[in-house]
């Protein structure tokens, strides 16, 4: 009578992607998506305690280096459990007579509040932001001191993103938004793969129409999107559904006029300028 999931509803890493989002290895609660919001809350609490953290005279700077790291570790570790909401498909393994379907969508609230809340934390304008002040103090250990001791939060800002993008742009989430229209009548109660794609661009690209300055994290960003759409429509895995291609190609199209037309606006910066240069040569 106990409750349980196996590993292949889990997931297990690059092999396979688990499609029941209630089903985790390390999740604490009974709400996945509640507990990543906690622990995200909590990484950005230790963050902003170390910003302002005065340490004791002759203390190691390496405190400020273990508490930053530790937040993207624990953040890198619950934030797969939000994006199986996207797609997520309930498993059961019901007999007749239970009158519940053995396959059963992810409501389309809880995916959109799982879309929600991973563009907030991971793919807006504002997802990371340190004081350069604190960044200039984050130290290595020089007893173990690496080729480059610099330390590169846009490059554990990036890996996380990279994760997230993989699979939320990946073949079987695609597949699987597109099968789950076949399971639900009303088609309002259905997350549209459409709707991912552009919540992703929209939220990844928000600079093309506020006229911002980019960022070094916003530039990464926006080329591992790019890089993905580009590799999805040149060369697309055989498991692509022609849907997820055709979408992709019209929002790439909308890409092109909108990074004309940000290029062109005033005082942006020689790096954001090259930046949309680039992805536009990419693109056309």
């Amino acid at each position: 009578g106990l409750a349980y999931g196996t590993d292949e509803d889990a997931g297990s890493g690059g092999r396979s992607a688990g499609i029941d989002p209630e089903i985790n290895r390390f999740d604490l609660g009974p709400d996945p998506l509640e507990y990543y919001q906690r622990r995200m809350q909590l990484s950005r609490e230790l963050w902003n305690r170390i910003e302002t953290l005065q340490l004791a005279p002759g203390e190691s700077y390496e405190r400020l280096t273990r508490s930053l790291l530790s937040g993207f570790q624990a953040i890198a570790r619950v934030a797969p459990l939000a994006a199986k909401y996207v797609g997520g498909i309930a498993h059961r393994r019901d007999l007749a007579g239970t009158g519940r379907p053995l396959f059963e969508p992810t409501p389309v609230s809880r995916q959109r509040e799982a879309l929600s809340v991973i563009t907030r934390d991971f793919f807006g304008a504002d997802s990371f932001r340190f004081r350069p002040e604190f960044l200039s103090r984050i130290g290595v250990d020089h007893f173990e001191r690496p080729p480059n001791p610099l330390i590169s939060i846009a490059d554990a800002v990036l890996n996380i993103q990279k994760a997230l993008l993989d699979y939320l742009m990946s073949a079987a989430v695609a597949g699987r938004l597109l099968v789950s229209q076949e399971k639900i009548a009303d088609g309002n109660r259905v997350l549209r793969l459409s709707e991912l794609h552009e919540t992703l661009q929209t939220a990844i690209w928000s600079e093309l129409k506020t006229g911002t300055e980019t960022t070094t994290l916003r530039r990464n960003l926006q080329r591992e999107h790019l890089r993905r759409v580009i590799n999805a429509l040149l060369r697309p895995a055989a498991t692509t559904p022609a849907d997820a291609s055709s979408l992709l190609r019209e929002n790439a199209r909308a890409l092109v006029p909108a990074l004309r037309a940000a290029r062109s606006k005033p005082r942006l910066s020689k790096e954001t300028r090259a930046h949309y240069a680039a992805s536009l040569n990419a693109l056309e």
